[in-house]
């Protein structure tokens, strides 16, 4: 076990607790989605930095190895797609995924950044506990690297920038399952994340594994006019 990584995911705070009563509510929690944690839904509604998923991104499909998986959106908001989507609501440019179904309920969620968004650099905290009695703690700290015309880099119809970040995800988890202990048990992932700011969402990662993902994008243009583009994931497409 890591000491340093330990006191990183622990230690960790990043946010002060919202005052509502001082912020204007900058966002309405989705019916569709149960609320599993009054605070969290506090912080989504009222959090200038929450940054729902824009409402112009109606769907996303990723595709290996012939199996897809499907996410329809509505408002920024899960709308539909394959089994499990619809328990997952996500906050902070999609880099935070607020967990809500059975089996996973998300109960912590912090974020910090260096100015305004895109930000030079910035962290996201989050805590999970699931129904079969582990708990999960993930921080994920990201560093800007470069920002391109998204029409340039990736498709013509996609409008905006897309911002590369070099992001750093450490997991740390424990808890009694099914009558067993198991001890702190942490893991690092590197990766690099494609951020488009016209979407406020992720859209595509690289692992550093060679897969053969196949992604798709459908939304609506600065005119309003319905577009998907399709490329080919894990960051072979970007630079």
């Amino acid at each position: 076990m890591k000491p340093i990584l330990i006191a990183a995911l622990l230690g960790l705070t990043i946010v002060p607790t919202l005052q509502a009563q001082t912020l204007k509510k900058q966002r309405d929690w989705p019916a569709s989605i149960k609320v599993p944690d009054a605070a969290l839904k506090e912080q989504y509604e009222y959090d200038p930095a929450a940054g729902a998923i824009s409402a112009k991104l109606l769907s996303t499909t990723q595709t290996f190895k012939g199996n897809a998986v499907l996410r329809q959106y509505s408002n920024g908001a899960p709308a539909g797609g394959s089994a499990g989507w619809a328990d997952h609501l996500y906050a902070y440019h999609g880099f935070a995924a607020i967990s809500s179904g059975s089996g996973m309920r998300t109960r912590v969620v912090k974020f910090q950044s260096s100015g305004a968004w895109p930000a030079k650099s910035f962290k996201v905290y989050s805590e999970v506990v699931a129904d079969s009695g582990l708990n999960i703690r993930v921080l994920t700290q990201c560093e800007l690297l470069a920002s391109f015309p998204a029409a340039q880099a990736l498709d013509p119809k996609l409008p905006g920038k897309i911002h590369k970040f070099d992001c750093k995800t450490q997991t740390l988890s424990e808890g009694v399952v099914d009558g067993m202990q198991f001890d702190k048990n942490a893991e690092t992932y590197p990766g690099i994340s494609y951020y488009s700011d016209y979407l406020d969402v992720v859209i595509d990662g690289r692992s550093g594994v060679d897969t053969p993902l196949q992604q798709q994008l459908e939304f609506l243009d600065a005119s309003g006019q319905r577009q998907t583009i399709s490329f080919t994931g894990d960051g072979a497409s970007l630079p």
